[in-house]
């Protein structure tokens, strides 16, 4: 397994992840499925997590090259200084609505975590499925803010979740996509890191996700 490198330096690396994979294995039997694990036989050297995406989201994942710089990448993630964009396939339209921002609550501490979202709508259709009229836009995300599924819980909590989404979805949708279009997987794609002035990460969402985006009538802008 090789993975498509989008970025490379003396102290990074960024890949596009696949869907269906995770960042890291935290077992043995984890690593059929492990960008870590595969990457590091890739490049011939080992390699550093320095954030995460959801094993269902697709696109830009980094990694530390180097041990003594990780900490640091790692602490510029958390510290929001590095940019993320994400786009997504939700059910309904988000219509003018610019931004999301409310606490959600941290699934282990149960304590409440301010929260916020920036969002933009890119185009919205109207598809007659199983005899229903349905809408569904594609939403550029930008998180602020780096709290647990965040992306995926605010759309939700707005009434426009994720199609595919399993945990946060639609029931419906996701058993309709499943079976019209083989689709059983969240349909969020990160598509832009900017770590510096200078370094702009960029790519696009898998086939699958363009796929759906086609069935739809939306489009990319």
């Amino acid at each position: 397994m090789n993975f498509k490198i989008l970025f490379q330096s003396k102290k990074i690396v960024a890949i596009h992840k696949p869907s269906g994979f995770l960042t890291y294995e935290n077992t043995d039997s984890q690593r059929k499925i492990s960008c870590k694990f595969f990457l590091e036989h890739q490049l011939k050297k080992k390699i550093y997590p320095v954030h995460r995406i959801d094993k269902d989201t697709c696109g830009i994942l980094c990694y530390s090259l180097d041990p003594r710089e990780t900490e640091k990448i790692q602490n510029l993630f958390k510290e929001r200084r590095i940019k993320k964009t994400y786009l997504a396939i939700v059910h309904g339209s988000i219509g003018d609505r610019k931004k999301i921002a409310s606490s959600l609550i941290h699934p282990k501490s149960k304590k409440a975590e301010e929260a916020e979202t920036l969002l933009r709508e890119l185009s919205t259709a109207k598809i007659i499925l199983n005899n229903e009229e349905r809408v569904y836009s594609l939403v550029e995300c930008k998180p602020l803010t780096g709290r647990h599924h965040q992306i995926r819980r605010h759309l939700k909590e707005i009434e426009c979740p994720i199609v595919g989404d399993q945990e946060y979805g639609n029931s419906w949708e996701n058993s309709t996509f499943e079976k019209l279009y083989q689709l059983n997987r969240t349909l969020l794609s990160a598509v832009k890191l900017e770590i510096s002035k200078d370094v702009h990460i960029k790519t696009k969402p898998d086939e699958a996700f363009l796929k759906i985006l086609k069935v739809l009538g939306l489009s990319l802008r």
